[in-house]
C-alpha cells in the first residue's frame, strides 16, 4: 500500500510539474550509471534545523531493472549515520524518465552532515550526495 501512495505522489508531481527543472544540490556518489540524475534539488534551501523538506530527484533510466527501494543515509560529523528507506518494487524500463519525490526531515541537532540517496536494486543503482551545515 505504501508503494502505491509513493508511486501516486511521484506521478502526480510529475503530471501536475512535468520535469522538474531545479538547479542542482550536491554531486554524483556511484559508479553505476543505471539511473543518470539529471536534477536534484532539496527544499528548502538552505538547510534548516528540523525542518520538513522534499527531496526532488529526475533522471532517465539507462537499463530495464525492478527497483526495491530508495535509501536515504545522513551522516552528521562524518561519524554516525542514520538510515531511512522507501520501498518502490517497481519496474522501470531503459530510456524511461522518472521524477522521484521523498518527504524528508532536516536534522534537529547542530553539526556538519552529508546526505546520501540510494536507489537500489539489489545493489546500488543510483548514488547522489549532498552536504550542508546546521547551525
Amino acid at each position: 500500500m505504501l508503494n502505491l501512495i509513493l508511486l501516486a505522489i511521484i506521478s502526480t508531481t510529475y503530471a501536475i510539474h512535468g520535469p522538474l527543472i531545479l538547479e542542482n544540490i550536491g554531486s554524483n556518489c556511484g559508479e553505476n550509471d543505471v539511473f543518470q540524475v539529471e536534477t536534484f534539488e532539496v527544499m528548502p534551501w538552505p538547510p534548516i534545523l528540523g525542518a520538513k523538506s522534499y527531496i526532488y530527484m529526475h533522471g532517465m533510466f539507462h537499463q530495464n531493472i525492478w527497483l526495491q527501494e530508495i535509501s536515504v543515509g545522513t551522516c552528521v560529523n562524518s561519524d554516525t549515520c542514520t538510515w531511512q528507506r522507501f520501498d518502490i518494487n517497481t519496474r522501470f524500463y531503459a530510456e524511461e524518465s522518472w521524477p522521484f519525490e521523498i518527504l524528508w526531515i532536516y536534522p534537529s541537532e547542530p553539526g556538519n552532515y552529508f546526505t546520501n540517496v540510494h536507489l537500489t536494486a539489489g545493489n546500488h543503482v543510483s548514488c547522489w550526495q549532498f552536504t550542508y551545515e546546521l547551525n
